[in-house]
C-alpha cells in the first residue's frame, strides 16, 4: 500500500471502529505499549485531552463494552510540576464521579493522589 492508501484505510477502520481491519496495526506497536493495547483490544477511544499540551495534562478516557472496562491513559511527565504529581502516590480517597447507577456502584473510590490532585484542582 502506498503511504495515501494506508492512511485511508486506517482512518475509514477508526471511524467505523471495524476492529477486523484494525489488526493490521498491531505489529506497529511496541509490546505493552498504550497503542498496542488500545489495537489488540475492543475499545473505543471517547475523550481525549490535548488542547493544552505545554502546560495541561495530556490525557485519554477509552471503553471496551465486551470487557466491560474503562482505560484512562495519561501522558508521561515532561516538567517539574508532571513528575512532582507523577511522585504523589498516596491514594485519595474521593466521593465516585459517575452520575448514573450501575449495579455494586461505589459510593466513593481511590485515586492516584497527584492525578487527584491535578484532575479535581480548582481552575482559574
Amino acid at each position: 500500500h502506498s503511504k495515501e492508501e494506508l492512511m485511508k484505510l486506517m482512518e475509514q477502520a477508526i471511524v467505523e471502529r471495524d476492529n477486523d481491519r484494525l489488526g493490521f496495526m498491531k505489529d506497529f506497536f511496541k509490546e505493552g505499549s498504550l497503542c498496542k493495547v488500545l489495537v489488540e483490544s475492543k475499545a473505543e477511544m471517547v475523550w481525549l485531552s490535548d488542547w493544552h499540551t505545554s502546560h495541561e495534562c495530556t490525557w485519554a478516557i477509552s471503553i471496551d463494552r465486551e470487557k466491560k472496562e474503562v482505560l484512562l491513559s495519561f501522558r508521561g511527565a515532561s516538567s517539574k510540576t508532571d513528575w512532582a504529581h507523577a511522585f504523589d502516590t498516596k491514594d485519595t480517597a474521593t466521593s465516585n464521579p459517575i452520575k448514573e447507577d450501575y449495579p455494586k456502584k461505589p459510593k466513593n473510590i481511590r485515586l492516584h493522589g497527584g492525578f487527584h490532585k491535578y484532575l479535581f484542582r480548582v481552575r482559574k
